[in-house]
């Protein structure tokens, strides 16, 4: 259903962030250009190599959906709270690359 999707989603969304801030194998096989990492306001390069608690990059996450048929959803985006060592998971509010 819908919330297994979201949940889904948002184990993809940590999964992104922990290879962009550790192997940065989706930059290796040129499926995100580096330049777009590192000129998004988003990264944090003191991040990297470094995993928070849990692995959990985005404490939370907010998916606008659109229903699009009487059981088809479409996802319009994902608005996530990042993790930061110097800030509470609360002080700011980004949207995944």
């Amino acid at each position: 259903g819908v919330s297994r999707g979201i949940e889904q989603r948002v184990r993809a969304i940590n999964a992104f962030l922990h290879d962009i801030y550790h192997k940065r194998e989706i930059i290796r096989a040129g499926r995100v250009p580096e330049w777009l990492v590192a000129k998004n306001d988003a990264f944090l390069p003191e991040m990297v190599g470094f995993t928070p608690p849990g692995g959990v990059y985005t404490h939370i996450v907010g998916t606008d959906l659109v229903r699009t048929g009487p059981d088809e959803f479409m996802v319009l985006e994902d608005n996530a709270v990042r993790w930061h060592p110097l800030r509470p998971p609360n002080a700011s509010v980004t949207r995944p690359s």
